[in-house]
């Protein structure tokens, strides 16, 4: 029988954040009960045989995706209290939809929060995992910027990463991402053939992820620099400096 470990913060070891993650929402507006989409790589192996204890590298349950409480300013989830009650879920590894019978799912983790876990599937490190999670989260009253942090571990709370990013609720909003992006900005946006980063007082590396989290462009920037984005498709991309800014820009 499958059993659920749920470990308190203080046991959790070896925290750390990384790059490459987005949440992205269809309806921006106040009180609508959204789809919300989780894109995410991860650094380390996942799932089945990642944790390297001795005699516990397999058939124990690993946390893919955990939102432990409900962000500030969001109602409650909607409460269950058994697996494989997210029905409507999308998971995706490396952009292939994976069989729902492969994970747990459940809603109201410790009463508030979101769990998806797995002890079947083994997630190899540099994948790019999705959650696509409809008619659960329902956006806040008020219009404002909001930050949702999610995790994952190796197995029962052990080696988390921590996972930031952040959307608008507003009537005229679209997706955003923000991390560290005070005095920057991305021009022109729209754009067809070149963007530029305003604001950057040194060189740094950066790199072009689709709405997918797939990395299509990296390279080094500078100030003035221009980016070449001619041969990119049509679409929403996101860009990532070293010094962990991000934006999004969208290209004609």
């Amino acid at each position: 029988m499958k059993k659920i470990y749920f470990l308190s913060i203080l046991s959790i070891l070896s925290i750390s954040k990384i790059h490459a993650q987005t949440v992205t929402v269809d309806d921006h507006t106040p009180n609508a009960t959204a789809t919300y989409t989780f894109t995410f790589t991860t650094d380390r192996a996942l799932g089945y045989g990642s944790l390297s204890e001795a005699g516990a590298n397999q058939g124990v349950l690993t946390d893919i995706f955990v939102i432990s409480s409900t962000p500030s300013g969001f109602p409650s989830f909607t409460s269950v209290d058994s697996p494989n009650n997210i029905t409507d879920a999308i998971i995706k590894i490396d952009g292939v939809v994976q069989d729902n019978s492969d994970f747990y799912r459940i809603v109201s983790y410790f009463g508030f929060g979101i769990y998806i876990g797995t002890e079947t599937i083994a997630i190899p490190a540099g994948s790019t995992i999705e959650v696509i999670i409809p008619n659960l989260i329902v956006n806040p009253s008020t219009e404002a910027e909001y930050e949702f942090n999610w995790r994952t571990s190796t197995a029962h709370g052990f080696d988390a990463v921590i996972f930031t990013a952040s959307i608008n609720v507003s009537t005229l909003s679209t997706d955003v991402v923000k991390v560290n992006n005070i005095n920057k900005y991305v021009y022109p946006n729209p754009s067809t053939n070149f963007i530029q980063i305003s604001g950057i007082t040194e060189s740094q590396n950066y790199k072009i992820y689709n709405t997918l989290g797939s990395e299509v462009i990296s390279g080094t920037l500078s100030q003035d620099k221009e980016i070449n984005i001619k041969e990119l498709t049509k679409g929403l991309y996101f860009i990532e400096l070293e010094d962990r800014s991000s934006f999004k820009f969208i290209k004609n």
